[in-house]
């Protein structure tokens, strides 16, 4: 297996990386000799860096691209372009240039592959794992009145995100309007995209039940288990990392307020494992992805939050070699 990345900014890295983080400094140079130090962004920085060390570390055969073509990609179901060259895994870098040009084969990324984890609220294991009513819906008012009012009735509250990377928030529903009236008045934008994609009969929406979302935690899938997971804590980075299933979370995602949870990560990782088993033939056999748990306050239950395809993951403090080497066991 070959693995790929394209770097963002190779000609610069943060200026105090020789003192948090010397030996991805120097695989940085290793490759980018002239980049010089600059007051970039550190997390950005590391989630690049990262992979450069870790290819070197566990010694795979891999490939830095050139400089990014086009917009980045943090989630699509249009899939990479597939070539008929030597067969690859797009880590990070990913941009909507390639999903119309390659010269590799992509077996891990494939379109079916992307295409259902997009739409993973249809899963069964899912929906049976997740405590909310899930329905996919195209970007019409008639469908989006229909789903709403399954699932309020009346009056409350729904969780609307586009499949696609975009808008995802909370909605209050009344009982004496439409819901897409209601919708509109708290975001104007939604009519303007069902103007944009009139017509549309593929799902564009994910329109959910509300949960309470506590220690958010990503976990990574490769061949139907986890191989590494972290807490969704965004300023951490695999520098961060002190364990495979790294123990630190936030009980309110960016509060600040991070505790090590070593029973709650065990008890992911036994969920992960059953839910993965289940979901990965429901995700026609997607062999790498990032499974999102977390313990709903209202239920008091460990439910997935949502399933995110392999392109341009964020990382928080994973364990960047274990994913490295569990990619490249899988045949290419």
């Amino acid at each position: 297996m070959l693995h790929l990345m394209r770097p963002l900014d190779r000609g610069t890295y943060p200026a105090g990386a020789g003192q948090y983080a010397p030996r991805y400094l120097e695989a940085w140079l290793r490759h980018f000799p002239v980049a010089t130090p600059s007051q970039r962004d550190k997390e950005d920085w590391v989630e690049n860096a990262c992979f450069i060390d870790a290819f070197e570390r566990v010694g795979v055969d891999f490939e830095i691209l050139g400089e990014c073509r086009g917009i980045m990609l943090t989630a699509t179901e249009d899939s990479l372009a597939s070539g008929t060259g030597q067969g690859a895994f797009f880590h990070s870098g990913v941009s909507r240039a390639d999903t119309v040009d390659s010269d590799y084969r992509f077996p891990l990324q494939g379109k079916e592959h992307l295409k259902a984890i997009s739409r993973h609220a249809l899963a069964d294991s899912f929906a049976a794992a997740s405590g909310r009513k899930m329905i996919l819906v195209p970007p019409s008012a008639s469908a989006i009145n229909e789903a709403v009012r399954q699932i309020v009735p009346a009056e409350g509250q729904v969780f609307i995100k586009t499949l696609k990377k975009g808008m995802a928030r909370i909605f209050n529903i009344r009982a004496d309007m439409s819901p897409m009236d209601a919708i509109v008045a708290q975001d104007e934008d939604i009519a303007w995209t069902l103007v944009q994609f009139d017509g549309v009969q593929s799902p564009y929406f994910s329109i959910q039940g509300v949960i309470e979302p506590t220690f958010e935690y990503r976990m990574f899938i490769v061949d139907g288990s986890p191989v590494t997971g972290a807490g969704c804590v965004e300023s951490f980075t695999p520098l961060d990392n002190a364990a495979r299933f790294d123990p630190k979370m936030e009980e309110i995602r960016n509060d600040g307020l991070v505790n090590h949870e070593y029973r709650l990560v065990e008890q992911y990782l036994a969920f992960a494992l059953r839910l993965a088993r289940k979901l990965t033939p429901e995700l026609a056999g997607a062999p790498a992805y990032g499974l999102d748990l977390c313990v709903d306050r209202i239920s008091g239950n460990i439910v997935p939050i949502e399933v995110n395809p392999p392109l341009n993951l964020g990382r928080y403090a994973s364990d960047v070699e274990a994913w490295v080497k569990a990619i490249d066991n899988q045949p290419a």
